[in-house]
C-alpha cells in the first residue's frame, strides 16, 4: 500500500489553479473517525483520496494525492466548497469529472467525503 501523506498549508488566495475542479467537501466529526476541527478557509489541504470509480484500495488506481484548497462554508461549520486538483499531473482525469464522488484519508480513516460540482 503506498504512504499516506497530509501536508497542510498556510492561507493562500481563491483563484483556481489550472485544472483544478470545484466540489463540494463535508468534513466527518471526530465520533466517526474524522477530524476534530476543520481547516481554515483558504487553506490547502494535501492528503490521499479514494475514488468512487474504484472499491478497493489494494488497486493502486484507487489511491492519488489531491490537492484541496478550502473557499468557502456552506450551510453547517463541516460542509465547503473548494477547488480540489490532483498532485501528480500522471493522475488519470476522469477520476475529478462532474457528479465523481472522493473520499479524503489521513492513514486508513475518512475524514471527509466530496462530489465534484
Amino acid at each position: 500500500m503506498p504512504s499516506l501523506r497530509l501536508r497542510i498549508e498556510g492561507q493562500m488566495d481563491d483563484r483556481p489553479v489550472a485544472g483544478s475542479r470545484r466540489a463540494h467537501i463535508w468534513w466527518l466529526p471526530e465520533v466517526f473517525g474524522g477530524r476534530a476541527r476543520v481547516p481554515p478557509r483558504g487553506t490547502v489541504y494535501t492528503t490521499v483520496a479514494r475514488y468512487q470509480d474504484y472499491e478497493s484500495t489494494e488497486v493502486p488506481e484507487a489511491l492519488w494525492s489531491l490537492r484541496v484548497r478550502l473557499l468557502a462554508s456552506m450551510h453547517s461549520s463541516r460542509a465547503c466548497v473548494a477547488n480540489v486538483w490532483p498532485l501528480a499531473p500522471e493522475a488519470p482525469t476522469d477520476l475529478l469529472s462532474v457528479g465523481k464522488c472522493f473520499a479524503l484519508l489521513e492513514g486508513r480513516r475518512i475524514v471527509a467525503v466530496g462530489r465534484v460540482v
